[in-house]
This record gives structure tokens, C-alpha cells and sequence, in this order.
């Protein structure tokens, strides 16, 4: 579980103040020569930033195996969500790695790839950091589900963050629609379509993790003396 707070803090450390991706340094409706600059102005931050961001986001796969393993214990019907969260976690992880990727290509020849192709690779980071959102949705879903079908008597968690889960996941749905608009809310830049998916997801990812270690602790107390 620890990888999710890893995953946390490098994230805001690499995306926030070294690299500026969050809140985002360039606006969809910027035009080339802008973001061309932007990224010749500021490359070795971007590096710095894009590098950070994507170590700590490779820790999401290990964090999401974990939590699949935890809710696998909730009895057969959740094993096939378990398989489902672990597909998910992969499919997100490998997403959001590219866009790490993405910001770190136009940062690599600053000055020396036109200002189109920098403007192509910019777009590509910025959709990739929350329009395709229906792996996380789906993941989050299945972690609720999966709580809501727990029947035992000390549940792994308690049933509100299945509910929470739920919400949670249909609180993606706005970034679907950042392909159409240049600002406003849903666009890169705005809140229904960035902040929200964003700390929405961060927030799931605090309560599950400080569940996560309550688990782990439970279980390590229910072990007999001697047990290694």
C-alpha cells in the first residue's frame, strides 16, 4: 500500500512545482509559436518534471494490485473484479506514463522541432492526463462493487466507500468532453474536465490506501504468535 502515497506525493512534486503541468502552463487555445516557446523557455524544468512525474506514476500498477488483492478476499464473486482491477490499474498506469512521455519529447530538442509538431506532442500529453478516463472508471467501479458485494462480518471496508467509489467514477465523465472545447470548465484548463477527475481520483486513492493499512494491520494482529 505504501506505493500509494508514494505515488502521490511524486506526482504533485514533479507535476505542481517543478513542472508546472498542473495547473497546466499552456492553454488548449495557445497557438503554436506560444507553446513552442513555452517549452523552449522552460525545458530543463519540464525534463525534471515530466521524469519525477513518471517514476511515481509507474507505482500505481503495484499500488492497484494491492488493492485488488485486498478486495479478492471478500469471497468468489469478487475474484472476476479483482482480475478486472488489475487489468484497469495496468491499462491507467501504462496511460498516464506516456503522457509523463509526452511532456518530456517536445522538452528533448528545444528550439528545433517545429512549433506545430510541439503543439501535436503538447495536445497529446494534456488528453492523455484525463480524457481517457473510462480505465480509471472502470477500475473505481469495480473496487466499488466489490466492497458493496463484501457480506462478511468485518468487512475489508465499509460499504460507504463503495458509494463513494461509484460516485467517484461517474465524477470522470465531463473529461470525455475536453475534445470539443478550447476553454472553459471542460476544457484542459477547467475544472469539470481537469480538477475534479483529478482530485477526485487522488482523494479515492487517500481513503482506500488509509483503509488499505488498517487491513494490513488487522491482519498482521489476527496472526498466531510466531507466524512469518
Amino acid at each position: 500500500m505504501l506505493a500509494g502515497p508514494l505515488t502521490l506525493i511524486g506526482f504533485a512534486v514533479g507535476a505542481i512545482p517543478i513542472g508546472h503541468f498542473v495547473p497546466p502552463f499552456i492553454a488548449p487555445d495557445e497557438t503554436a509559436v506560444q507553446v513552442a516557446s513555452m517549452y523552449a523557455a522552460h525545458a530543463t524544468r519540464i525534463r525534471w518534471g515530466a521524469m519525477i512525474s513518471m517514476i511515481s506514476l509507474s507505482m500505481l500498477a503495484p499500488w492497484g494490485i494491492a488493492v485488488a488483492v485486498q478486495t479478492r478476499r471478500l469471497g468468489a464473486r469478487s475474484q472476476t473484479l479483482c482480475y478486472v482491477q488489475i487489468a484497469c490499474a495496468a491499462i491507467s498506469t501504462t496511460i498516464i506514463v506516456f503522457m509523463c512521455m509526452f511532456w518530456a519529447i517536445p522538452a528533448f530538442r528545444p528550439g528545433d522541432v517545429p512549433p506545430d509538431i510541439v503543439r501535436v506532442l503538447n495536445d497529446i500529453a494534456y488528453f492523455l492526463i484525463v480524457w481517457p478516463y473510462f480505465p480509471f472508471t472502470i477500475w473505481v467501479l469495480s473496487v466499488g462493487l466489490a466492497v458493496l458485494l463484501d457480506s462478511g462480518d468485518e468487512p475489508v471496508f465499509p460499504r460507504w466507500v463503495g458509494y463513494f467509489s461509484i460516485w467517484n467514477a461517474i465524477s470522470y465523465l465531463p473529461a470525455g468532453f475536453m475534445c470539443f472545447f478550447h476553454n472553459g470548465p471542460i476544457a484542459w484548463t477547467g475544472a469539470l474536465a481537469l480538477y475534479v477527475p483529478l482530485a477526485s481520483f487522488f482523494t479515492w486513492m487517500v481513503i482506500i490506501t488509509v483503509y488499505g493499512f488498517r487491513n494490513l494491520r488487522r491482519t498482521a494482529g489476527a496472526m498466531p504468535p510466531g507466524y512469518a
